[in-house]
C-alpha cells in the first residue's frame, strides 16, 4: 500500500530480466576471473553469473512472470 502500483513495476521488472539475463553470464564470468587474478572475492560475479545462467534461455522471449523467474531460480 505504501508504493503504489508495485505489484505491476515488480512484473514488468521480471519480464525484462529474464529478457536480458543471457547478456550477462560471459561479463560476470570475466569479471569474476579478473577479481580472482588480483586476489579479491569473486562470489557476488560467480552468483550473478549463475543467475543469468538459469534465464539464459528466455533470450527473445517475452520475459516471463515473477513466479516462472523464481521456479527457474529455485531450479524448481
Amino acid at each position: 500500500m505504501s508504493i503504489p502500483g508495485l505489484a505491476e513495476r515488480v512484473e514488468r521488472t521480471a519480464n525484462r530480466i529474464g529478457q536480458n539475463a543471457w547478456r550477462f553470464e560471459g561479463e560476470m564470468a570475466e569479471i569474476a576471473a579478473a577479481m580472482e587474478a588480483v586476489g579479491l572475492p569473486t562470489g557476488f560475479h560467480d552468483a550473478a553469473r549463475g543467475f543469468s545462467c538459469r534465464l539464459a534461455d528466455l533470450k527473445g522471449s517475452e520475459g516471463g512472470s515473477i513466479e516462472d523467474l523464481n521456479r527457474r531460480l529455485l531450479g524448481s
